[in-house]
């Protein structure tokens, strides 16, 4: 009767710790959901320097660019945006007012984060046109980053090529055999998407303690791409 006793304690304790860490779970996941609710966009001043090397990393100079805020509901226009020609150095600064707002993300790799709740970011999308082989494209960069540790996570860069109307909406996917093409023209290929994004670092600016003066750092590498 004593065994059997102990064994019915320790089942009603382990059903109660079960029941407790879905309680938990359950709490985590209606906290997070309070905050989305919470959550807001927000203008802030963005200082942007941008800058772009060859494949074999010299600065391309007097080159054309064009990038618009995705936050822009006209950000597919060919007209949006600002356009520059980069400098001796290959580099551009420039100012200008943008939207960020929150996210909530897991941090990949983490595997403690699959079963912890997702965690707050700022979110912020740029759209970068450069032309490439003589084909405009559009490169979004979308970047996340974390406010607990300030990494900044880019959830990959998609490419878009401008229709007829000039509307950057045709998609530029990678080909099954190679290379890549353009969405609704199977024979134009491209051997590369032209340009590499090989840093991209969003952080706020170190005296602004409301948040609302951010700088962002975008390097590009021109590959060797070739149309067929």
């Amino acid at each position: 009767m004593e065994k059997k006793s102990r064994e019915r304690t320790l089942m009603t304790t382990l059903l109660w710790i079960v029941l407790l860490g879905v309680m938990l779970m359950a709490g985590a996941r209606l906290l997070v959901y309070y905050y989305s609710l919470s959550s807001h966009v927000r203008p802030v001043t963005l200082d942007l320097t941008f800058r772009l090397v060859d494949n074999d990393y010299k600065p391309i100079p007097n080159f054309a660019v064009r990038y618009v805020a995705c936050s822009d509901k006209d950000w597919r226009e060919p007209g949006s945006g600002y356009r520059f020609v980069t400098d001796a150095a290959g580099e551009n600064h420039h100012t200008l007012s943008v939207i960020l707002d929150q996210r909530w993300r897991r941090i990949p790799g983490n595997i403690l984060a699959t079963i912890w709740p997702p965690l707050r970011t700022d979110h912020f999308a740029i759209a970068v046109e450069m032309e490439s082989q003589n084909v405009n494209l559009l490169y979004v960069e979308d970047m996340m980053r974390f406010r607990g540790n300030g990494c900044v996570l880019e959830t990959g860069t998609p490419v878009f090529a401008a229709d007829a109307q000039g509307r950057f909406v045709r998609h530029v996917y990678r080909a099954p055999t190679g290379g890549w093409i353009l969405e609704g023209a199977p024979d134009e290929k491209v051997q590369s998407p032209g340009y590499t994004c090989g840093k991209f670092l969003l952080e706020p600016v170190s005296h602004d303690e409301k948040g609302e003066h951010w700088s962002l750092e975008l390097a590009y590498k021109k590959n060797r791409a070739q149309l067929n």
